[in-house]
């Protein structure tokens, strides 16, 4: 059976973050009642559907990557971890390049069959 992949880039695609970009924002980050906010009490949210449509795509057997250009490499990381996402991802580009560069470097790790790209 062919493996199947879903690609995610990061900002305002699975997160909103105020308005900006997850290099933008001021870390250290922490959880404040509940809600991650930045060194400013800038709350870092996740869109409303963001964890419903990554759980079910990993429980429908997905694989799931990210894509993100960003020059925070560690803050997009951390973030994911403090927002619970990054669990839900087998595969992680996430660093200042385009994105032609992080979607070869996910089809060399070999999650990709039959490229389309």
């Amino acid at each position: 059976m062919k493996k199947q992949l879903f690609i995610f880039d990061l900002d305002f695609t699975l997160w909103h973050l105020s308005g900006t970009w997850c290099d933008c924002i001021r870390p250290p980050y922490r959880k404040k009642n509940g809600i991650v906010v930045d060194s400013t009490n800038v709350p870092m949210n996740l869109y409303p559907d963001t964890i419903k449509i990554l759980k079910r795509l990993k429980n429908e057997g997905y694989q799931l990557a990210v894509a993100s250009r960003t020059d925070q490499p560690p803050w997009a990381n951390e973030l994911m971890e403090l927002l619970e996402i990054d669990r839900y991802f087998d595969y992680k580009e996430i660093y200042p390049s385009s994105k032609v560069k992080h979607l070869a470097r996910i089809k060399e790790n070999g999650s990709i069959h039959n490229w389309c790209g």
